[in-house]
Formats: C-alpha cells, structure tokens, sequence
C-alpha cells in the first residue's frame, strides 16, 4: 500500500545558540502524522525515532529533542492506517510529515451476522488450523474476556518470553531474550512497523482473536518473509467485524 512522506528542513534552535557551533549540536526532529486523503492530523498516533517513543498531540505532532546527528531509523503507526517507517540522515534540525492512507477493510459479504463472519474470518486466515498444528500462544475474545482483559496489553501478561514494560503512560512489549527487541506485530495479516511500542492504543473490544510467536522458529513462513523483524518473534491480531 502507497504512503506519502515529506521532509522539510527548519531551524529549531534561536539564533545565538546556532552561532556557538557545538562541536555535537543537539537537533530537534518534529514528526507530524495526518491522514492522506484529508490531510486532517491523527492525534494520538505512535511515532517512534531509534529507540525513543512518542504520541502525537491534537496537532499530529510530536517533537523529538537532544538527537545526534547521523542516520535515525523513524516511524508512524496509527490504528485502522498503514503504518510505514523509513531512514532519515539528520543533518540539522527537521521536520518530517507522514500521510497514511486509511487501510480498506472488504467484507465478502454485507447481510450476514458478525459472529458468523469472525468465525468464518478466522478460518480463512488459517487460525484454526495454526492453533491446533503449530506452537505458539493463541486465544480468542472469549478466553480473553473469561481471563479478564482490559486493556489490550493484559493479553500478554503471563505469557513466557514476552516482558512488559510501562513507562511514562506508554506500555511496550519486548521479548526476553533481548531486552530491545520487540515483536513484529499484523493487524489482518498486514504488518503494522512500529506497534508493538504502544499496544494500548488497540481498543480491546476491537479484537477477535490473536496468535503469540515468541521467536522466530514458531513464526509462520507466511509471515517470517514479510518483515525482517521477526527475529523476536510475532504478535497477530485478528479484528471483529462490526
């Protein structure tokens, strides 16, 4: 799927502070997320530069402060969009604009009663059949709210080989066996980069069911080739229709 992406470069830094020339100036990197047919911002959305994580204001923006100059892996992630990352060279301080387009979501059919479309959903997305041929962490709505979940990280509470960590009202899953590393994550089988920084964005009651690969051994071929980030394994999550 298409994604736009613009970059301008600005100043950020007031005049007298530029004209000290550090040796290793401290740049400023303001990422803004909208909506590619609209143009109207996405509040809320995840955005990511190396290892620091943010979410935007009302605005779509968020502002990255005290990066390095070099190259800087960045992303954008947004529930119900495609989210898309992409390599920046810093050189000074920049501002970068991400345009996802809405993901479209076909059903087959319009007049049929949404629990028999879940269920017929997750038979073609091969659910069952993983569940009952592969290894890996599967649950369903169901177990879920027998279990209960709140919040969408509450599914991954008690489950070997994933930590997770909370910080500054931002809830991350990493693996265990590295620390920095966090597992790949789809929505309906598309990869969304980026996610698995801010899970609690994902409304819960929005899930039908989801599969728990903790590495990439127990990752499905269908979805190790995807992305290159399944090293610490993968989380698919299958949606509800409405």
């Amino acid at each position: 799927m298409r994604f736009l992406l613009a970059l301008c470069a600005f100043s950020l830094l007031p005049a007298d502070l530029a004209a000290q020339e550090p040796t290793t100036p401290a740049l400023r990197l303001l990422i803004v997320v909208r909506d590619a047919d609209t143009q109207a911002p996405l509040a809320g959305a995840n955005v990511a530069v190396g290892n620091e994580l943010r979410t935007t204001n009302v605005d779509g923006r968020a502002l990255f402060s005290d990066l390095a100059p070099g190259e800087q892996e960045i992303a954008a992630a947004f529930l119900g969009y495609t989210a898309t990352d992409t390599t920046l060279v810093l050189s000074r301080s920049s501002r970068v604009t991400f345009l996802l387009p809405p993901e479209a979501v076909a059903l087959d059919a319009i007049n049929v009663e949404a629990d028999k479309f879940n269920a017929a959903r997750l038979q073609r997305s091969g659910f069952y059949e993983r569940r009952d041929t592969r290894s890996g962490t599967f649950k369903t709505i169901e177990e879920l709210e027998e279990a209960g979940a709140i919040r969408f990280s509450d599914i991954f509470r008690g489950v070997t080989g994933l930590r997770i960590e909370s910080q500054f009202g931002q809830t991350r899953i990493t693996s265990t066996r590295r620390r920095d590393c966090s597992p790949a994550v789809f929505f309906d089988g598309v990869a969304a980069r980026g996610l698995a920084m801010q899970l609690d964005t994902v409304p819960l009651d929005g899930v039908l069911a989801v599969e728990i690969y903790k590495g990439p051994a127990e990752v499905p071929a269908e979805f190790s080739a995807d992305i290159n980030q399944t090293q610490c394994g993968a989380i698919l999550v299958w949606t509800r229709a409405r």
